[in-house]
């Protein structure tokens, strides 16, 4: 898969889970996790990572593990 091709593909991705309607949503209690998956490998080329925000330790509640 070139990289063309993986930017697009995420991109589908993000305007589908934007698109979604966050209205489902309102009266349930929600705990966001943010998971990050770099995947596939860049070889002759500059790509650069952009800086990713998260919370700092002390604002993280006590998450459940999950293992693959």
């Amino acid at each position: 898969m070139s990289v063309n091709s993986f930017v697009r593909v995420v991109m589908l991705a993000a305007a589908a889970v934007i698109s979604t309607p966050m209205t489902a949503m309102a009266d349930e209690p929600v705990q966001l996790i943010e998971e990050v998956t770099v995947v596939g490998a860049v070889r002759n080329g500059s790509v650069d990572v952009a800086d990713i925000d998260m919370a700092g330790d002390e604002a993280l509640q006590e998450m459940p593990v999950a293992y693959e």
